[in-house]
């Protein structure tokens, strides 16, 4: 399965672009979601360790900012559990990752030579519409161009929180994992923060991913019209 990075400086859409592709996946492919950010009007599983990350099979994870958890602080033994155990397997566990970073550099060596494609994205003045460059590879060159896609942003600032700090417990192969919370919701509420079950944040907790995926789909019929207007 494919594994990609979106590249760009702080506020150039970088995050935006890969919750885009997350919308995509899931909304006209039905694919299982796994972030590390809180995603909103998303069914997704919330993980918070690469021990989590390494227990997934079979979906689309969302890895934000990856450089600021795998990068020359992480010991090198920890990096290859990293990279061989869970990037360089996902095809085998049916997973495609989407990461993003600054600058393709950031990245580990390792990382960036099994990566297949990088995302460049670039927003129009009005910031209504995202342009995004395709490139074969890890680097943004132009004799690996592909192609250019674009996606009005109305619909993507709504299914995430532009200040969220990222973070990821360091990889303990003798700990054991959390079972990590699988989450429907409709708000951020800057006063409650995240998965607060208020009737502003209106946030769900499920058992499983088949609960999630039926309540999402549920809630895009009801609002399908609105959907269609924003895509």
């Amino acid at each position: 399965m494919p594994l990609t990075n979106v590249v760009g400086e702080l506020g150039t859409g970088k995050t935006m672009t890969a919750v885009y592709l997350m919308f995509r996946n899931w909304f006209f492919k039905g694919q299982k979601l796994y972030s590390n950010i809180h995603l909103f009007r998303l069914p997704f599983i919330y993980v918070t360790s690469v021990k989590q990350l390494d227990e997934a099979r079979e979906g689309y994870i969302l890895l934000d900012e990856l450089w600021s958890f795998c990068d020359a602080r992480m010991s090198k033994s920890k990096k290859n559990i990293f990279t061989a155990n869970i990037l360089a397997r996902s095809r085998k566990r049916h997973l495609t990752y989407v990461s993003t970073s600054q600058v393709a550099d950031a990245l580990e060596s390792r990382i960036r030579k099994v990566l297949d494609f990088t995302f460049y994205p670039v927003l129009n003045r009005e910031e209504t519409v995202m342009k995004v460059m395709v490139f074969r590879g890890g680097y943004v060159k132009q004799q690996h161009y592909m192609k250019t896609i674009y996606y009005r942003t109305a619909m993507m600032k709504l299914l995430y929180w532009t200040d969220e700090e990222v973070w990821m417990d360091d990889y303990d192969e003798n700990a054991q994992a959390e079972i990590p919370k699988i989450i429907f919701q409709e708000n951020y509420n800057e006063k409650h923060g995240f998965c607060c079950q208020c009737k502003d944040c209106r946030t769900v907790f499920f058992e499983t991913w088949e609960e999630a995926d039926k309540y999402a789909n549920a809630y895009y019929q009801k609002n399908i019209e609105n959907v269609k207007r924003m895509l």
